[in-house]
């Protein structure tokens, strides 16, 4: 490979001073795109992808979790030389967390969701508003979370967004019990659901956790149920025999029909360009507004002849400026964008559409509740959409997207 050198974010990621860690090539006679991943002398992975004729393409930096993933699909005999590994534990139902408790003849176990989806962490977080300011400062102190901004916030619905947002942002964090952070705000929701709670909440956000629940296919046993009790003979051959466990738990996730993605703009051209192509890349059919006929139509009735998508997203870019009266005008989005990002959470669904912003830009005040990712430079947006997407219900070619 050539050399490459790339300052991205006032960072320099030069392949000539880093160590080459793992190498990935297409599988395919027409093709020589491959992906590469270094590591920067102060711990910092990056990504160099060559494209389809196996000339240099892009820079990707890439978090720890993303290397993670890279290496374990890649190169899985060299994880353990950067990542500590544990031993394997008797599977009860793998992949759904645990937690026991000894009963008479067998066991008690807990269940804890297996990677929750985006949607479901969301409308998690949200009921647990249940709690109070108060059981936000608990879970804090709990989960280990006093040293983020983890469920901080000025009201109990900022609380539940800044939960939500960096559980979703740290996937692979765990509480101090051992649990995923996410799956343990899933099964601590699932608790409230389950006792009926209506302090702080209402039926909207019961039916937004119920439905997540049950859309997510195997986690629908945290609104029903919760626990699961095995007899001795049972544990270690995964045989449920005669458990009390919602039988409808083991449904797949739902596979949407629809390959359309319908993207929201403003006036930054660039960002549309760059999103719309790089979806068409991974086989998204894209739908945006102006390459639609009109037909006599006004603009809201064009958007309801073509929002018969599966996912929308939603391009949060400085195309205008606003403030209250005697404040400092600060960029903001279009108002129209405002208008269709309310109009596509509505009618798909929040786990249905992905908002990228700016980083510069003013978000709308009843912007809580809303998981938003950043158009950085660095193009670590893709495949953060690309997850979004997947979690959607979109087969996602993950080849594609590394070489997009």
């Amino acid at each position: 490979m050539v050399s490459v050198k790339r300052v991205i974010g006032g960072v320099v990621y030069d392949t000539d001073r880093a160590e080459e860690i793992a190498y990935h090539c297409v599988d395919d006679d027409l093709s020589d795109a491959s992906s590469t991943l270094f590591r920067t002398s102060n711990g910092a992975f990056f990504e160099v992808v060559g494209d389809e004729n196996g000339a240099f393409e892009c820079i990707n930096p890439l978090s720890d979790d993303d290397a993670k993933r890279f290496v374990e699909r890649w190169a899985n005999w060299r994880y353990e030389d950067f990542w500590p590994t544990a031993e394997p534990v008797p599977i009860l139902e793998s992949p759904v967390q645990t937690a026991e408790r000894r009963m008479g003849d067998g066991i008690q176990v807990k269940k804890f969701p297996p990677y929750p989806s985006r949607g479901l962490v969301i409308a998690a977080a949200n009921m647990l508003k249940a709690e109070g300011h108060s059981g936000f400062d608990a879970l804090r102190l709990e989960y280990d979370l006093l040293q983020t901004d983890a469920g901080l916030g000025a009201g109990l619905a900022g609380r539940a967004t800044s939960l939500a947002i960096f559980a979703i942002n740290n996937p692979e964090l765990r509480t101090p019990d051992g649990v995923y952070l996410q799956s343990a705000i899933v099964a601590r929701a699932g608790d409230l659901y389950r006792s009926g709670t209506m302090n702080n909440i209402g039926e909207k956000e019961r039916n937004a956790f119920k439905s997540a629940s049950i859309s997510a296919g195997t986690m629908n046993d945290v609104s029903e149920s919760g626990e699961v009790n095995y007899l001795n003979a049972d544990l270690y051959t995964g045989n449920s025999g005669n458990v009390n466990e919602n039988a409808t738990s083991k449904n797949n996730r739902k596979t949407l029909n629809s390959r359309k993605v319908f993207i929201v703009h403003g006036h930054d051209k660039f960002y549309l360009e760059m999103v719309a192509r790089f979806l068409e890349k991974i086989q998204i059919e894209v739908i945006i507004l102006h390459e639609q006929a009109n037909r006599g139509r006004t603009i809201i009735e064009k958007i309801e002849a073509h929002g018969d998508v599966g996912f929308a997203v939603v391009l949060l870019t400085p195309d205008d400026t606003g403030a209250r009266n005697g404040d400092e005008p600060r960029p903001r989005a279009r108002q129209n964008v405002i208008m269709e990002l309310g109009y596509f959470i509505a009618k798909l669904g929040r786990d249905k559409v992905c908002a990228l912003k700016s980083n510069t830009i003013e978000l709308p005040s009843d912007f809580d509740g809303v998981v938003y990712q950043n158009l950085d430079d660095g193009g670590g947006w893709r495949n953060a959409l690309a997850r979004e997407l997947e979690e959607a219900g979109f087969e996602i070619d993950w080849r594609r997207v590394a070489r997009a």
